[in-house]
C-alpha cells in the first residue's frame, strides 16, 4: 500500500487465502521507527482486522504464509 497523501488512509483488506496459516502479517511499515519499520519474516507480527491504516507518505507491505507442501 502507499499513501502520497497528507493524511493517513485506511485500506480494505482483501481476504487472506485460504491456506494462510496467519492471515496477514506487516512485513514493511515505513511510518514505524528502526527496528520495527521493517520485519524479519518471522517475526511480523499478525495484522488484525480488515482495515490498516496507512499514515502519510507511508509504504507498507503485508503478506500471508500459506503451507505449500502436499
Amino acid at each position: 500500500m502507499f499513501n502520497a497523501y497528507w493524511e493517513a488512509l485506511d485500506f480494505e483488506l482483501p481476504l487472506a487465502p485460504k491456506a494462510a496459516d496467519a492471515g496477514w502479517q506487516r512485513w514493511i511499515d515505513t511510518s514505524l521507527q528502526s527496528p520495527e519499520d521493517i520485519m524479519d519474516a518471522a517475526a511480523a507480527p499478525p495484522v488484525p482486522g480488515m482495515y490498516y491504516r496507512v499514515p502519510p507518505r507511508s509504504v507498507v507491505a503485508l503478506f500471508s504464509r500459506a503451507d505449500t507442501c502436499f
